[in-house]
Formats: C-alpha cells, sequence, structure tokens
C-alpha cells in the first residue's frame, strides 16, 4: 500500500541527534572548556565557550523549526481514526491513510482522530473537578 507521507526536513535519526546535542552535548562542552580553560588559563576562553553556546543556540533553533514543520505535517500521526455514525444510531471506527505493513516494525502508533460532528460533554464545564473526572 501506498501512502502519501508528509514533508519533514529532518530524518527522524538526524532530529534526534541534533536535539541531543543541542540540548545536552554542546551545553555541557561549553561549560567543560570554559570551566578547564580558566583552570589551566588558556587564552581566549570566553571566545571558545560563547562561539558553542551560540552554535548551540542556532541548533536548538533549528530543532524546534523542525519539530514545528513535523508537527504540522501531519508526520508524527501513523494514521488517522474516523469517527463515523452508522444507521443503526452507534458510532464506528474506521482506520483511515495507514500502511499495516508499517505497523509490523513499531511498538506504538499514535492516530489523529476526526470526528464529523461535535463531541459534548455530558458534564458542563462550571462543574466542580471532581465532577468532571
Amino acid at each position: 500500500m501506498e501512502t502519501n507521507s508528509p514533508k519533514t526536513i529532518l530524518s527522524d535519526r538526524v532530529y534526534n541527534v541534533l536535539r541531543a546535542a543541542s540540548t545536552v552535548i554542546m551545553p555541557a562542552l561549553a561549560a567543560f572548556f570554559f570551566g578547564l580553560f580558566q583552570i589551566w588559563q588558556v587564552p581566549h576562553a570566553d571566545q571558545i565557550s560563547g562561539t558553542i553556546a551560540l552554535l548551540n543556540t542556532f541548533v536548538g533553533a533549528l530543532v524546534v523549526f523542525a519539530k514545528m514543520i513535523h508537527d504540522v505535517s501531519g508526520a508524527k500521526y501513523d494514521g488517522t481514526l474516523a469517527l463515523e455514525d452508522n444507521a443503526e444510531g452507534t458510532t464506528n471506527l474506521r482506520l483511515l491513510q495507514i500502511d499495516p505493513e508499517a505497523l509490523l516494525t513499531k511498538s506504538t502508533i499514535t492516530f489523529k482522530v476526526t470526528n464529523p460532528k461535535p463531541v459534548f460533554s455530558a458534564v458542563p464545564e462550571t462543574a466542580p473537578q471532581e465532577a468532571r473526572g
């Protein structure tokens, strides 16, 4: 079954590497080099650590932008779960836009839920938190 895969700007692998680099590796390197250079009185410690911090800021912004594009594209979903009313007055669930073969390689799946009719809560919003669950 061929599906139209949503467009993303980074592969999952590249995204994960850049995210790890910007959240853990680069900040740790900047702190490590700054402290080490101060102890050993290496010249230009501020400039070197500052350069790492600036590069980290750029990589972090790229990661955030890639995540926004990924989420908007729908690539985070493995398919769509459609809620449809039937003639008997009950609701059917239908899977749309999914490749069953792809499910064999995943341990978890995420669906976008579509509902053609508005969903109303039986408990008013003004009810105490305990009543709303």
